[in-house]
């Protein structure tokens, strides 16, 4: 989100704009505390967890594999 702000008319109180969205996410649903995006020093990039569709993928499983290791 983007909000301008900046002195009122009078200059005595600080004028608050409206909310406006930057862009829009689908972050990632995670159980950790940690934040699921970080912001650049200069704000200009972010680096964001976010959701994937749905896909299997095959998962392969190697069983007694350290005999292997000595040929």
């Amino acid at each position: 989100m983007s909000v301008a702000i900046g002195p009122s008319e009078r200059g005595q109180d600080l004028k608050i704009g409206t909310a406006i969205p930057l862009f829009r996410t689908h972050l990632a649903t995670m159980s950790s505390p940690k934040a699921q995006y970080a912001v650049s020093q200069d704000g200009q990039h972010f680096l964001m967890a976010v959701a994937v569709e749905s896909q299997s993928m095959p998962i392969t499983i190697a069983q007694d594999w350290t005999p292997n290791l000595r040929k």
